[in-house]
């Protein structure tokens, strides 16, 4: 998370909110989530690796 959300109620919001944009890539397929126990960690993988560069890789800046 951005180091600049300092509001709890911000914070709060954008973690739900890539909560829920993990579980949605999940199901589509892009993402593989693991969790080992309840309320442990959960593990993020990506599903299929690509030999596309990352979008912040695609310009060369």
């Amino acid at each position: 998370m951005p180091d600049n959300l300092r509001d709890r109620l911000m914070l709060r919001s954008a973690v739900a909110s890539t909560f829920a944009a993990s579980l949605e890539m999940a199901r589509e397929g892009i993402l593989k989530l693991q969790q080992t126990r309840t309320f442990g960690p959960i593990h993020i993988k990506n599903s299929k690796p690509s030999l596309e560069p990352a979008n912040d890789d695609r310009d060369g800046s």
